[in-house]
């Protein structure tokens, strides 16, 4: 578990660092999922409802902004500029997984969700 946190930690600290070569372009891809899961697991983050990010809380979207160095859409709200988890979800999981967090369900509960059934997207 611990190193899980340091993996977490260390992609927030390279925040916006995706692609300084193909080679880490696809180390990091391979590993974005695994790092989000662990975030939303760690108990670092506070689950919020309604907004990305906002009053220090956050949504499991606003936590793998977070993780990847993604800007969140808006503090007020989900906004219409969705391009930061864009990147990494196809809008029908990212519609489904904001419902999911709005309705109360815990981060552990959709780190599972996550885990079992979201894939990385390829077309991005």
């Amino acid at each position: 578990m611990k190193d899980l946190e340091n993996r977490v930690d260390d992609s927030e600290r390279a925040s916006g660092a995706l692609s300084s070569t193909a080679g880490e372009d696809a180390q990091w891809k391979a590993q974005w999922k695994a790092d989000w899961i662990a975030a939303l697991r760690s108990g670092k983050y506070k689950q919020g409802f309604g907004a990305f990010h906002k009053d220090g809380r956050f949504c499991c979207l606003g936590v793998l902004c977070a993780v990847t160095g993604q800007p969140a859409a808006s503090q007020h709200g989900y906004g219409s500029n969705w391009s930061g988890v864009g990147k990494f979800l196809l809008p029908s999981d990212q519609t489904k997984l904001y419902r999911m967090n709005d309705q109360g369900v815990s981060f552990e509960t959709l780190a599972d969700y996550i885990e079992a059934n979201i894939q990385e997207r390829t077309d991005a």
